[in-house]
């Protein structure tokens, strides 16, 4: 912990130069103070989540200017009611297309995406995300009531950045590939049918973080199949960002 100098011939706890006329010794400037100044200044860097670095003489200001910040972790879900097909659209309403049935659920409190045709049907969502966040993870809650595994195909992720206006100057929207494969995953959702359950996008190498406000599109293939297959209840976006904690500075 922190404490004020009591090293020999301190004056009031403060460090003196001493007076070789009268005479009076400087203050003797020992190592356990020198320890505490040093682990308080790192432990302080460090918990910024900065490394320390030999040379590098401004990791103590980085640490104070994100002082009072916690990162939490934060989700972003698109419900079915905002997911849109490309193909065969009609006015942006899911509901209008023979392929697609929206449904209230009362066990799961929620409405789902339902597969009801032999088509194949190319399913899309947008996810709002904020400035400054970083993405963590995809994942599809959906349920399979068939007797096998169904795959949801040509699963991609793109976290596109909305153009910043500064002034006169306007930034171009920015378009990141979050998915691992650039062709599109394929997501597995196991026989069960009673239990929705949220299944993984395989995600590139990040970190992915925001400078602008921003969405992340999420779009895939739905089984083919005569009967109700796969349920998609919704597409959920993890990430973390830094919030100002208020109890930090009360």
């Amino acid at each position: 912990m922190a404490y004020r100098t009591d090293g020999n011939a301190n004056v009031g706890n403060l460090f003196d130069a001493g007076d070789p006329l009268v005479p009076r010794p400087p203050t003797q400037v020992d190592p356990p103070w020198l320890n505490e100044v040093q682990e308080e200044i790192c432990n302080a860097v460090e918990a910024a989540g900065i490394t320390l670095v030999k040379g590098t003489r401004t990791q103590l200001r980085d640490a104070i200017r994100k002082g009072g910040r916690n990162t939490r972790t934060r989700y972003a879900i698109a419900h079915p009611d905002s997911f849109v097909i490309p193909v065969a659209m009609s006015g942006g309403n899911i509901i209008q297309n023979p392929d697609v049935a929206v449904l209230w659920n009362a066990t799961d409190q929620d409405s789902a995406l339902m597969v009801t045709s032999t088509i194949s049907s190319a399913i899309r969502c947008k996810v709002a995300i904020p400035r400054g966040a970083t993405i963590t993870a995809i994942d599809i809650l959906a349920r399979n009531a068939n007797a096998a595994s169904k795959n949801l195909a040509n699963v991609k992720a793109t976290l596109q950045e909305l153009p910043l206006v500064n002034g006169a100057t306007e930034r171009a929207t920015t378009a990141t590939q979050l998915q691992n494969t650039g062709a599109g995953e394929t997501v597995a959702i196991p026989s069960d049918a009673v239990n929705p359950s949220y299944r993984s996008v395989p995600m590139a190498a990040g970190p992915f973080q925001t400078t602008d406000e921003g969405y992340v599109d999420v779009s895939f293939d739905t089984p083919t199949g005569t009967s109700y297959e796969v349920q998609v209840f919704h597409v959920r976006v993890t990430y973390t960002i830094s919030e100002l904690d208020i109890t930090a500075l009360t």
